[in-house]
């Protein structure tokens, strides 16, 4: 029996980019006369190419994992590729694709947390990479970035990413395991967020597109 897509993963991707065009337009940023002066001089002459990193949710036990990766592939529909370059296209495949996610660390299955009374702890992180301005960067080049931003900051750690073209704002879904194969947990917290931001546009540079990293004080 096939599962739905999941519709809470769509609108939480949709949402980040909503939220961020707000607080990009929002008067809160323009107190002061002479920083809306500079702003509106700096805007007539250049094209916002701020990129768009966002941790969207996470998966606290295998049957949500395997949700959300059928939700990213559209049920085998697009293509995921993992961290060691392998190419998942089909529904047989999709389910491969979720099975290494238990290689060295087996996530439990929800069944498995209760009947064994065990603690959820995020088993993944699912994240969104994109730009503000998505016409000047094709989304495989920013699923280029996305890969070689997150194997330089987690090398050991397994993970699938998507590309998703079909909607306003292009953009890739990227599913990082939490334990390495080290059998170390990550914990990204916002100085790794900035990071990774920071990495992405210099990722996106050197494909020859203009991209641009602000540091936040907003969480993520």
């Amino acid at each position: 029996m096939e599962k739905k897509y999941n519709f809470e993963d769509e609108w939480k991707a949709r949402k980040v980019f909503e939220i961020f065009h707000q607080k990009q337009n929002s008067t809160f940023a323009f107190k002061n006369n002479s920083n809306y002066s500079k702003f509106l001089r700096a805007s007539r002459n250049k094209t916002n190419n701020e990129v768009v990193i966002k941790i969207t949710s996470s998966s606290k036990n295998f049957n949500l994992l395997k949700s959300h990766i059928n939700y990213i592939s559209r049920q085998g529909n697009i293509e995921l590729v993992d961290s060691d370059y392998n190419l998942y296209s089909n529904k047989d495949e999709i389910k491969d694709a979720c099975k290494n996610f238990n290689s060295v660390y087996k996530i439990p299955t929800q069944n498995e947390i209760i009947n064994f009374r065990q603690k959820e702890k995020r088993e993944t992180y699912n994240i969104v990479f994109s730009m503000k301005e998505h016409s000047l960067a094709p989304v495989n080049k920013i699923r280029i970035a996305a890969i070689n931003t997150i194997k330089k900051k987690y090398p050991d750690n397994y993970f699938v990413i998507a590309m998703h073209n079909d909607t306003d704002n292009p953009h890739c879904h990227l599913c990082l395991k939490s334990v390495n194969k080290n059998g170390k947990r990550v914990n990204i917290k916002k100085a790794d967020l900035n990071e990774l931001r920071k990495n992405f546009a210099i990722e996106l540079r050197k494909l020859n597109i203009e991209a641009t990293a602000t540091i936040r004080k907003n969480k993520y």
